[in-house]
């Protein structure tokens, strides 16, 4: 193996891991903030605001292609669990609120996160969970931006 394919292979993997290690150390702060304060409206707003810098620069770049040339549209196999999943929390959520409201015999779905959120470790677990659905839906396209180049590739060296 040269030096110059290790490096290529170990570079990624080192940026992944310092990416990975600032997402945690940045959730681990951000569990800790009192919500609805600068410090909160800081710690949702970096991330969001580097995945928006970095993805227009990548666009800007030709990186990723206009989102209408990636891949297939999406069919409805793959979005009706979506559409299912948000219209039964819709119904469950305005079930509890005829109900009661914030009753504690019949707790909303809002009612029940309300009182997980009051743990850190809850706090910093949903954190994550959100910085990685962030991430999931990132490399997804930069899989589909891939194999649309690939498959691009194969044409022209068909034609």
């Amino acid at each position: 193996m040269s030096r110059s394919s290790w490096t290529r292979r170990v570079r990624p993997l080192r940026a992944a891991a310092v990416t990975c290690a600032a997402a945690v150390a940045l959730a681990a702060w951000a569990s800790g903030v009192a919500p609805f304060t600068w410090r909160a409206y800081v710690a949702v707003g970096v991330p969001v605001a580097l995945v928006c810098a970095v993805g227009a620069g990548a666009s800007r770049r030709g990186l990723h292609p206009p989102r209408d040339q990636v891949g297939l549209p999406p069919t409805w196999s793959g979005v009706l669990p979506w559409v299912a999943l948000v219209l039964v929390a819709a119904g469950l959520e305005s079930a509890g609120l005829a109900l009661g409201g914030r009753s504690a015999d019949v707790p909303t779905l809002s009612t029940v996160v309300d009182h997980a959120l009051r743990w850190r470790l809850v706090r910093f677990a949903s954190f994550c969970a959100w910085l990685a659905l962030g991430a999931c839906a990132w490399t997804g396209r930069d899989r589909a931006d891939r194999a649309d180049r690939a498959d691009r590739a194969d044409r022209a060296t068909v034609d």
